[in-house]
């Protein structure tokens, strides 16, 4: 996961580190001057990472819903 931080740096952290984090980590990034600008808006998306194969792809899962009609 790409976090920016308050001063435009990002940084990569994984989700548990996430949510791991204090304020305090954030301050420590902040005064150590941690992580990288990135000018491209697309940086490490799986846009431009992940390729799909034909093969890879499962069959559409049909969800059915239980809606009641709120009138009846």
């Amino acid at each position: 996961m790409i976090y920016q931080l308050p001063t435009g740096r990002t940084i990569e952290i994984s989700i548990d580190q996430y949510f791991d984090m204090s304020d305090d980590d954030i301050e420590y990034f902040i005064a150590y001057e941690v992580g990288d600008f990135n000018e491209n808006p697309f940086f490490a998306s799986s846009f431009y990472n992940k390729k799909i194969k034909d093969d890879d792809v499962e069959e559409d899962i049909i969800i059915e819903l239980d809606y009641e009609n709120e009138e009846e």
